[in-house]
C-alpha cells in the first residue's frame, strides 16, 4: 500500500480508524469474549497508531526528531 502524500490524506484514515474503533468498542461490548471482534479491535488500535507516527514524520521538519510526546 502506498504512503499518502500529504499529512491531509493521514488525518483522513485516522478519522475512518476512530469511526472503526466505536464501532468495535460497542460490539466488545455486546460480546466482549468474541475473538475475532478482539482482534480487529487490536489490529485497528495497531493501525492508527502507525498512522500517528507517520503523520508525526510527515509534519515534523526533515532532520528534526522528536525528544518526548
Amino acid at each position: 500500500v502506498p504512503m499518502p502524500a500529504n499529512p491531509s490524506q493521514y488525518r483522513t484514515r485516522l478519522a475512518a480508524l476512530d469511526g472503526v474503533m466505536s464501532e468495535i468498542r460497542g460490539a466488545m461490548k455486546e460480546a466482549p469474549q468474541d475473538p475475532v471482534i478482539n482482534q480487529y479491535y487490536l489490529t485497528t488500535v495497531s493501525a492508527r497508531e502507525a498512522t500517528l507516527r507517520q503523520l508525526g514524520t510527515t509534519l515534523r521538519p526533515e532532520g528534526v526528531s522528536l525528544s518526548r510526546f
